[in-house]
């Protein structure tokens, strides 16, 4: 993960500033432990166990001072990169629940359109089924192994057998001779 100044191939990674943030923090609490070692008392001279505690407890201090300030930077960064990935998603959701609004609506009419043509179909259906019931010439349909799928009532007393008669012979025995052969080609 970089950050930083982006000058072409001058990237500063991020492990690289907390190590610089922790010798900065070093140098610097080395330079004011030196300090404090010159500093006395209202003139009189802390006595030498006291100044190694001291530096000790100030070396102490600014180490916990500088972890905290680079805790916080680690912090802030990453809810800064949370806060725009987040922002990133709520509007790939909001883009989502537009498409997905969309598609109901779509799916909506395309039912509503199914429907229709169901009740169309249906209403054609029973419309050419009582044209073909009730027509006085006989009307059949065959399959292409002329097995008889479908047949009006007139077809049967045309032909003169009853269904169960009709189904137990071979229709093309039917036929005049002269006709069987253009029937069979077909």
């Amino acid at each position: 993960m970089k950050f930083g100044l982006n000058s072409g191939r001058n990237r500063i990674s991020f492990i690289d500033h907390i190590v610089l943030i922790f010798l900065v923090s070093s140098v610097f609490s080395a330079r004011v432990s030196g300090i404090t070692l010159n500093i006395n008392s209202y003139g009189k001279q802390i006595p030498g166990i006291v100044v190694p505690l001291l530096v000790s407890l100030l070396h102490l201090i600014l180490t916990l001072l500088c972890l905290t300030i680079i805790t916080c930077i680690v912090v802030i960064y990453f809810s800064q990169k949370l806060k725009k990935v987040n922002n990133e998603l709520r509007l790939k959701n909001e883009e989502i629940e537009r498409t997905n609004i969309s598609l109901e609506r779509r799916t909506n009419e395309l039912t509503e359109q199914k429907e229709k043509i169901a009740r169309e179909l249906s209403d054609s259906e029973k419309f050419y089924g009582m044209l073909i019931q009730s027509a006085d010439d006989g009307i059949s349909f065959y399959d292409k192994n002329w097995n008889l799928s479908f047949s009006n009532k007139a077809f049967y007393s045309i032909v003169g057998y009853d269904k169960e008669s009709y189904d137990a012979f071979d229709p093309i025995s039917l036929y005049h001779p002269d006709d069987k052969d253009i029937v069979l080609k077909e």
